[in-house]
């Protein structure tokens, strides 16, 4: 592979194979963390979701439960998904008093007894892999704990047809776009601040030996162009000097 000779193409060449180079590792990194990525995200959804149910919850003049904040939290929800979507209300003493699926089994991990701290967890209901989540709640002087609990299938369903592949889709275009308009501003950027550099290497390929008195335009140039030009003035006009001196000096014009 021939590396290119002018230094913008130069620069250009290093950012794009620094830009694949990034590329590959976040898509290997991608492809590695995925899959724990997307289970801690619907562990931390569903900890928001209950937190909300159980922030929503209305209660009758008893202090029981008796539904939610139809504002809030549309109760065809539970209706419709009865197998898919659980809730339980547990009092102090681990029982549920209130259930969207008429059901009174508190929801725990397999072949565990009820642990009264929020937490999340997985369980097996009626042979469906479940996830859920235990909210603690205080109400009127008591405390209870509101447990909510979504289906695997469910969720892989939704992931699927218009979840995390939506979310996925959206970020590689979102890099794409970002990768072309980085390339376009450094090119653009690169080939103004480069401009006077182009320019006094065009005049530097105009001096010919018949024309070494010719000197670099100082105007416009950056000011390392510059220093650097007057060096090598400097020390061009030395070595000229120097070698007048030792032809006026040899033998053979003294002779002459």
């Amino acid at each position: 592979m021939r590396w290119p000779n002018s230094l913008r193409n130069r620069v250009l060449a290093v950012l794009a194979a620094s830009m694949v180079l990034s590329a590959l590792l976040v898509g290997l990194a991608s492809t590695v963390l995925w899959e724990p990525f997307t289970r801690w995200v619907l562990r931390d959804q569903i900890e928001d979701n209950g937190a909300a149910l159980a922030r929503h919850m209305r209660f009758d003049a008893a202090g029981r439960p008796s539904g939610f904040d139809e504002a809030k939290i549309e109760p065809w929800l539970f209706e419709s998904f009865r197998a898919e979507v659980l809730l339980r209300v547990i009092d102090a003493n681990g029982r549920a008093i209130y259930a969207t699926d008429g059901e009174t089994a508190v929801l725990t991990r397999n072949g565990k007894g009820f642990e009264p701290w929020r937490q999340s967890f997985t369980f097996t209901h009626r042979g469906v892999a479940m996830h859920g989540v235990t909210i603690p709640r205080e109400h009127a002087g008591k405390r209870l704990f509101v447990q909510f609990a979504v289906s695997d299938r469910m969720v892989l369903q939704m992931r699927e047809s218009i979840g995390l592949d939506v979310l996925r889709q959206g970020l590689m275009a979102l890099a794409a776009t970002f990768v072309l308009v980085f390339f376009v501003t450094i090119h653009l950027a690169l080939r103004q601040a480069l401009q006077p550099v182009r320019e006094a290497s065009s005049a530097a390929r105009r001096i010919a030996p018949r024309t070494l008195d010719q000197r670099l335009p100082a105007a416009g140039s950056p000011a390392s162009c510059v220093r650097w030009s007057r060096l090598s003035t400097r020390r061009w006009t030395g070595c000229r000097g120097a070698s007048r001196r030792s032809r006026s000096s040899s033998p053979t014009r003294r002779m002459s």
